[in-house]
């Protein structure tokens, strides 16, 4: 009885065929790599300055009694729920509306207004996607002025 042999026809051994399936590997198409959401956010501040990213850690002014916008905006990906600010004694927080801006592209808008003169942080919080990634929001710190 013949032994049983594996390879390409001819050959003695599997090398040359690893060596093909290397060299296929090697000239195949890579495939496109997902690209991860990410989280623009900004804040309007006192005489229409949109604010973006450390800024907003700083702190921004604010007049109070005035309505401002706040923006978070993700871009290649889905939130998997709805979004809500975490609550803040001395600012009313509304809305959760969402506006595609693009095909890749979603800005959630919430509206802030001062009751009082002061200094408000609204805490970091995360957002969840569809596809399991975790967008981070950092604290945003305002300073509210009165009239």
């Amino acid at each position: 009885m013949k032994p049983f042999r594996t390879g390409i026809a001819g050959s003695s051994g599997g090398a040359p065929r690893r060596l093909a399936l290397v060299a296929l590997l090697l000239l195949a198409p890579a495939a496109p790599a997902l690209a991860a959401a990410t989280l623009t956010v900004q804040m309007e501040t006192y005489g229409g300055h949109m604010a973006q990213g450390p800024e907003l850690g700083n702190g921004v002014e604010t007049v109070v009694e005035d309505t401002y916008t706040l923006q978070l905006i993700v871009q290649g990906g889905k939130v998997s729920q709805g979004i809500s600010l975490p609550r803040v004694d001395g600012l009313t927080l509304s809305g959760t509306g969402s506006q595609p801006w693009n095909a890749k592209s979603i800005s959630y808008n919430f509206f802030i207004t001062p009751a009082r003169t002061g200094d408000f942080t609204i805490p970091a919080f995360d957002i969840r996607t569809d596809a399991g990634e975790t967008l981070h929001v950092g604290a945003i710190k305002f300073h509210v002025i009165g009239r």
